[in-house]
């Protein structure tokens, strides 16, 4: 497993290519690649020499940078922190999952540290990956808090510790068209808050101490930027998506995937957190 920053130089490099790829999938009216052309891209450029980690981590930089989760406080994040505040972890065949819990718990503990991407280029298919969050669950100090079945579907909701008293919700994205348009990343990735609130978040954010949620990555802003903003973010998300956002896009919900698939998952609703 590698650890990758936005700010590397080879990163940076190949961010520029991929903002020349094309916009072809349009979205509420927002424009933006298909993943078919980032994935070509990426093979491209894998082929003519690039390292495979750095073209994993730009590829999912640049969807961030582009607003495709509809988040503008996260686009925002994306193109002005790319320094260590939010480091990707690209995971292999190799890693198993204690020793990337193990490095999650260290960017916990890292100053600065502010976001963590887990990326894991190795899943080829949503089964895959629910599987490999499984497994995560099943092993680690991520855990479970509830599943819900909705028809077809369920929710899982994902949740690990970053401090005493503090649990983050992790967020789920992947390529699988039976996801989100706002989750719909070039490769499956799990992304969490490693740092506790610092009392002073935007006031219409989740306020509740307990809980460490992505929106609340630090941002300096007047007030009135922040409120229109939040706006924004409520009329591109639902733009996005073609409806008002629901429980299946909310940040509290992890995953959504196809019953058939929680036997890949295969674990119960409210595990016991592990410490």
């Amino acid at each position: 497993m590698l650890t990758r920053l936005a700010s590397d130089p080879p990163v940076i490099a190949l961010l520029d290519v991929f903002e020349r790829v094309r916009t072809r999938l349009e979205l509420g009216g927002h424009r933006f690649p298909t993943t078919s052309d980032i994935l070509i891209t990426s093979q491209s450029l894998i082929a003519a020499g690039a390292e495979f980690s750095d073209v994993v981590v730009a590829a999912q930089q640049d969807w961030f940078r582009r607003g495709q989760t509809g988040c503008v406080f996260a686009r925002i994040a994306a193109l002005k922190h790319t320094d260590g505040a939010w480091p990707y972890l690209v995971v292999d065949n190799e890693t198993t999952p204690e020793y990337l819990d193990s490095r999650v718990t260290e960017l916990c503990d890292g100053d600065g540290i502010q976001v963590a991407s887990i990326v894991f280029p190795q899943c080829s298919s949503l089964s895959d990956f629910v599987k490999v969050v499984g497994e995560l669950v099943h092993t680690t100090t991520f855990w479970c808090e509830g599943l819900k079945v909705l028809g077809t579907s369920a929710i899982i909701k994902i949740r690990r510790p970053i401090s005493p008293g503090v649990e983050a919700w992790v967020m789920a994205f992947g390529p699988d068209p039976s996801l989100p348009a706002t989750r719909r990343a070039p490769f499956y990735e799990l992304a969490l808050r490693v740092k506790s609130k610092r009392g002073d978040e935007y006031r219409r954010l989740n306020q509740d101490p307990s809980v460490a949620h992505l929106a609340d990555f630090p941002l300096t802003m007047p007030p009135r930027h922040w409120d229109d903003r939040w706006d924004t973010t409520k009329r591109r998300t639902a733009a996005i998506l073609g409806h008002v956002p629901d429980e299946v896009s909310a940040a509290r919900s992890t995953l959504t995937v196809p019953v058939e698939l929680l036997d890949k998952f295969g674990h119960v609703p409210h595990s016991v957190p592990q410490t």
